[in-house]
């Protein structure tokens, strides 16, 4: 079972940095974006919700294509209310501060969008099958979470990681969706000068659960030593996102 309570301290400790850390999250934003079916025009979409907007990357690019009556942007926590407020110039939005899988949303919705944020959901096929019945006949669900290659060197030096479900595993629950786009075969493979960098920059993101949290001395030592396994031509060392994307419409 995943903590949330450590999720959320962990990206609540990281809300300052992450917006300059997060470069792989931003990249997911612009490729989810590309898949918006082309035959659904943007005027239709009069009401959104946001699960998991973190500090906007998603929520600006909504607010860009849409003019939406009515906006619901959730977190876990309440700290990113304030880097998405901006965004928005009138009163027509709601912030909620609220575990997205056990909150009641009550109402229905034209667009359904979230990325890089299920993974550490405790049942996210569970959740989509449920974000899926609260669209609107035409509403769109958009949605960027990763793959089984996800931080694949930190997994390799410290077997620990989250579970993460294949697309079709993801989408099993879903039935008579109308189109649907998808996306898995995507990495993007970042470039740090020193295996510590790689821990900070995880820390930076929210990601301490167990990759940047409680290292000794000498498990700091030898995760450095171990990571020269990852050294680049260059000398940089990488670190792996294998992000995932799907569009469904209903």
């Amino acid at each position: 079972m995943i903590e949330k309570t450590l999720i959320q301290s962990g990206f609540a400790r990281a809300h300052v940095s992450y917006a300059s850390e997060a470069m792989a999250q931003q990249r997911m934003v612009y490729q989810l974006m590309s898949m918006w079916p082309g035959e659904t025009p943007a005027q239709q979409i009069q009401s959104i919700l946001e699960i998991g907007c973190g500090s906007g990357f998603l929520t600006r690019e909504l607010v860009r294509r849409f003019a939406p009556e009515r906006a619901l942007i959730n977190d876990l926590s309440p700290v990113w209310e304030e880097h998405v407020a901006p965004l928005f110039p009138s009163e027509n939005w709601q912030f909620v501060a609220a575990d997205a899988e056990e909150h009641n949303w009550e109402q229905q919705y034209h667009l359904i969008a979230s990325s890089a944020c299920i993974q550490w959901f405790s049942n996210p096929s569970l959740f989509l099958q449920s974000a899926y019945a609260q669209l609107l006949p035409g509403g769109v669900l958009l949605v960027s979470s990763f793959g089984a290659d996800n931080l694949l060197e930190i997994r390799h030096l410290t077997g620990k990681g989250l579970d993460y479900p294949n697309l079709d595993t993801l989408l099993s629950g879903i039935k008579g969706c109308k189109s649907i786009e998808s996306q898995e075969n995507d990495r993007i493979q970042l470039r740090f000068q020193t295996p510590l960098a790689v821990l900070k920059h995880l820390k930076n993101t929210g990601v301490n659960r167990s990759h940047a949290q409680f290292w000794t001395p000498g498990q700091l030592r030898r995760f450095t030593e171990q990571y020269s396994q990852f050294q680049l031509e260059d000398g940089s060392f990488s670190l792996t996102y294998h992000p995932i994307y799907f569009c469904i419409q209903k």
